[in-house]
C-alpha cells in the first residue's frame, strides 16, 4: 500500500486558518467591548430612545399675527426640510459625491472600506452617508477636553490613535442600527438637515437660502453641486472668501454626477463653465422684522419655557435656542413695517445731527469721554469673518488684514434705500 504524504504547506495553511479564526474572534470581542463599553474604556453608545429620537439644534421662529416670519432665536441656524421637499438635484449630487452605493448597502459599504484599506487611504474616504450621519448626530469624534463631558468618549479615546479607531467602530455599529430603524429617504433627510455648510448655515434649507436665496425644492444642478461640494470643507471652499476653490470643488461634484449618469458628460462640461451666481445673505439674530421686539420679549419667553420645563422630564426640556419652537405673537408685520419706515425718516435727521457733532473727531469714547484707540480693529478681531480668515490663512495676520482691506462690491443700505 502506498503511503500518501501530507502536503509540504500543510502546517502553514493550518497556521493561517488558526490565526484567521483567532483574529475573527478577537475582532468580534472588540466590537462587543465597544458596543457595551467594557470597563468604561470606550464610552457609552446612544440608547434606543436616542436613536429613535435623535436631536438636532433647531432655530425657534417668531411668527406675526398675520403669519409672517419675524425672525429667529438660534445657536445653530437650522430649519428642517422634508425629503419630499428636496430638489432631485441635491439628492443626486450628494449620492454621486459622498455615497454612490447608498441604496445597495446597509450602513457599511464593504467594497469602499476594502478599497480604502488596500490603498492606505489614498483613494478617498470609505464612510457612507449613514456613518457620517452617526458621526454628526452623536459627536463620536468631538470633545477632546474630558471636562466637556462627552458621554460617548471613554478613557481609551483620550489616546490619539485609538480615539479614531474606536470612533470609527462606533460609527459602523451606529450606522447599522440607524439603517435598521429608518428608511434610506429618512437617513438622507436627517443627514442633509444636520450637516454644516459654513457661514452659520446648518442644514440644507438654510444653506439654499444663504447662498442662493432659494428654497430647497428649486436649486439648479450647478447650485446643488456647489452646496454638496461645501460639505468636504466649508471653510476651504467658502464661495465668498475663496470663489476659485469653490468653483473647482463644484466642478468636481459635477464630474462625479456625470460619472454616475445623473447628468450627461456634455451637461457637466457646459455647467462647469458657468459662474457661481451667488445670491448671498447670511441670517443672524438681527435679520428680519422687529429685532428690538424679539430682544424685548426674550426674557418673557424664557420665563414661559422655564414654567413648562418644571413639569417635563429632563430629556424633554425645551430651549429657546435649540428646540425649534414656533412662537406666535400679536404683532402685525404690516404695521411694524410702517413703524420702521417712520423711524427711518426720523433717524435721517438724527444722523445728520450726529455727523455735525462728531465731524473730524473720534466717536469711540468711554463713559468718561476718553478716546478708545484701536476700537474698530479690536471689534473686527471678534467677528466671524476675521476668525474664518485666520483659519484660511493659517494665522497669518498680515494676510488677513490685507484681505479685509481689499475693496469688495456689495449692497449697502442707506436711509434713502440700497446703493
Amino acid at each position: 500500500m502506498v503511503k500518501i504524504q501530507a502536503g509540504q504547506y500543510k502546517s502553514l495553511i493550518t497556521g493561517l486558518w488558526k490565526w484567521t479564526f483567532r483574529g475573527l474572534i478577537a475582532f468580534l470581542l472588540y466590537i462587543a467591548a465597544v458596543n457595551y463599553n467594557v470597563f468604561w474604556l470606550f464610552g457609552d453608545m446612544p440608547s434606543l430612545q436616542e436613536l429613535e429620537n435623535p436631536r438636532s439644534q433647531l432655530a425657534s421662529v417668531l411668527i406675526s399675527e398675520d403669519g409672517a416670519e419675524l425672525g429667529k432665536y438660534f445657536r445653530e441656524n437650522r430649519s428642517p426640510a422634508e425629503y419630499e421637499q428636496l430638489s432631485p438635484n441635491i439628492v443626486n449630487a450628494l449620492l454621486a459625491t459622498e455615497d454612490a452605493r447608498f441604496s445597495k448597502h446597509s450602513g457599511i459599504d464593504l467594497r469602499s472600506t476594502f478599497r480604502v484599506i488596500t490603498s492606505f487611504g489614498t483613494s478617498g474616504g470609505g464612510s457612507t452617508i449613514t456613518q457620517q450621519l452617526a458621526k454628526n448626530l452623536f459627536d463620536t469624534r468631538d470633545a477632546d477636553d474630558p471636562e466637556e463631558g462627552n458621554q460617548y468618549r471613554g478613557l481609551l479615546m483620550r489616546i490619539k490613535g485609538l480615539k479614531t479607531l474606536i470612533a470609527k467602530t462606533k460609527e459602523w455599529i451606529l450606522a447599522i442600527r440607524l439603517e435598521s430603524r429608518y428608511t434610506k429617504q429618512e437617513i438622507m433627510k436627517m443627514y442633509l438637515n444636520e450637516v454644516s455648510f459654513g457661514n452659520n448655515s446648518y442644514g440644507i434649507r438654510v444653506a439654499c437660502k444663504t447662498y442662493f436665496g432659494k428654497d430647497v425644492s428649486s436649486v439648479s444642478v450647478q447650485e446643488a453641486a456647489l452646496l454638496v461640494g461645501l460639505l468636504q470643507n466649508p471653510s476651504l471652499y467658502d464661495p465668498k472668501l475663496r470663489p476659485d476653490k469653490a468653483r473647482m470643488r463644484r466642478n468636481v461634484v459635477l464630474g462625479q454626477m456625470a460619472k454616475y449618469n445623473f447628468i450627461t458628460e456634455e451637461e457637466s462640461l457646459s455647467l462647469q463653465e458657468k459662474s457661481l451666481d451667488l445670491n448671498y445673505r447670511v441670517e443672524n439674530q438681527n435679520t428680519g422684522f422687529a429685532p428690538y421686539f424679539r430682544e424685548a420679549i426674550k426674557k418673557q419667553l424664557q420665563g414661559i419655557i422655564a414654567d413648562l420645563n418644571s413639569t417635563r422630564d429632563e430629556e424633554d426640556q425645551l430651549n429657546l435656542y435649540t428646540s425649534g419652537l414656533r412662537i406666535y405673537t400679536t404683532i402685525d408685520s404690516r404695521m411694524q413695517e410702517y413703524a420702521q419706515e417712520s423711524l427711518l425718516q426720523h433717524m435721517k435727521q438724527e444722523q445728520q445731527k450726529f455727523y455735525e457733532h462728531w465731524k473730524g473727531r473720534n466717536p469711540w469714547v468711554d463713559e468718561h469721554m476718553r478716546e478708545l484707540k484701536g476700537f474698530l480693529k479690536t471689534a473686527m478681531m471678534r467677528t466671524q469673518k476675521y476668525k474664518a480668515l485666520m483659519e484660511v490663512y493659517n494665522g497669518d495676520e498680515d494676510k488677513v488684514w490685507e484681505d479685509l482691506k481689499r475693496p469688495v462690491r456689495m449692497t449697502v443700505f442707506f436711509m434713502e434705500g440700497r446703493n
